[in-house]
């Protein structure tokens, strides 16, 4: 499933994300900078100190992995100069610490306050597309819709939660979530 992607990027020159797949999951040198420890770190620290889900901590903590910052807290976007792994901008990014421990208190100051209809939606997520929306609305990116809470990078998510092992429920299709969304559009 994954080689079409693969073959999309090669063939378009876009550069897609690394994530945590199960082949890089045995290999603490080819996973990257999120390994599983600091995965159930920050997991642990979201729902420990804003409450969310287990599922809305894993997908808050999977969008930051799978898109924002696959290199952790040193993540700089060299377009718009978002840092680290939360990719904040603006005033948001006003007192980001340099360190893990500081941006997971960061992102969970900002749940506790500004940003608690995220907050709301990640404290109460039992699905993956739940936990990605709620990261969405947390991160507010490319394509995002206030309306619905989704940004171009939902699906995304959801295949990174996939990967840390996050179970769907039973009857859910995660290879079809974004037809399904669509077509929901549709008047």
């Amino acid at each position: 499933m994954f080689d079409e992607w693969d073959d999309l990027a090669k063939n378009y020159g876009v550069t897609l994300p690394k994530v945590l797949t199960p082949k890089a999951e045995s290999s603490t040198a080819s996973q990257g900078w999120w390994t599983p420890e600091r995965v159930e770190q920050a997991s642990s620290h979201l729902q420990k100190h804003a409450k969310l889900s287990p599922i809305g901590a894993k997908g808050l903590v999977a969008r930051w992995a799978g898109v924002e910052a696959q290199g952790g807290p040193d993540s700089v976007n060299p377009t718009s100069g978002a840092t680290g792994i939360g990719q904040w901008l603006g005033t948001r990014k006003n007192g980001v610490p340099a360190d893990f421990e500081g941006q997971l208190n960061h992102a969970v100051k900002e749940l506790n306050s500004s940003e608690s209809a995220a907050a709301k939606r990640l404290r109460a997520a039992q699905t993956p597309e739940d936990a990605a929306v709620g990261a969405s609305m947390f991160e507010r990116a490319e394509g995002y819709d206030p309306k619905t809470g989704r940004d171009n990078f939902v699906d995304s998510t959801i295949r990174t939660l996939k990967r840390f092992g996050v179970a769907r429920p039973k009857g859910a299709d995660f290879d079809h979530l974004e037809s399904t969304y669509l077509d929901a559009q549709q008047p």
